[in-house]
């Protein structure tokens, strides 16, 4: 008998592919060569984690990313390199969560922030047609005080 009733995934590099390389590299491009020791995979800015914990603001995170540049950055222009980690949504992906979906209880839970939020909606439903989280979750958590 299988006791199992839920699973819960999380969406960055398990759902959703990404790669904080090509981060690295747009934010290099936009003039800030040392990006690198404030984000990646093995550690992070406290920046980084306000942000994901729903601690400040998109607009306070564009404000301290200006910060550390040498040249005026854009909102636009912040914003795309910092979504420049979101690779996409693999079909399998989606077809291994539908295979799922009938026989447990599907939750997603994710410290995805605001600004990534929303780019992987647009490229989801650019993608699929539809944002198609809500009918393959029964529910997303985010971090608290996001969203």
């Amino acid at each position: 008998m299988d006791d199992i009733t839920s699973i819960i995934f999380d969406l960055g590099g398990v759902i959703l592919d990404i790669d904080y390389k090509r981060t690295e590299s747009a934010f290099q491009e936009l003039g800030i060569p040392d990006f690198a020791e404030l984000y990646s995979q093995l550690r992070q800015d406290s920046l980084f984690d306000d942000l994901e914990m729903g601690l400040i603001d998109p607009q306070s995170f564009r404000e301290r990313i200006r910060s550390f540049s040498r040249i005026p950055i854009s909102d636009p222009q912040i914003d795309q390199a910092w979504n420049a980690i979101l690779i996409g949504l693999p079909k399998e992906n989606v077809d291994y969560l539908s295979s799922l979906k009938g026989k447990y209880r599907l939750f997603m839970l994710s410290n995805t922030n605001e600004i990534h939020e929303q780019a992987y909606r647009q490229l989801i439903q650019n993608h699929f047609g539809e944002y198609i989280f809500d009918s393959l979750f029964e529910k997303s958590i985010f971090p608290i005080g996001y969203i």
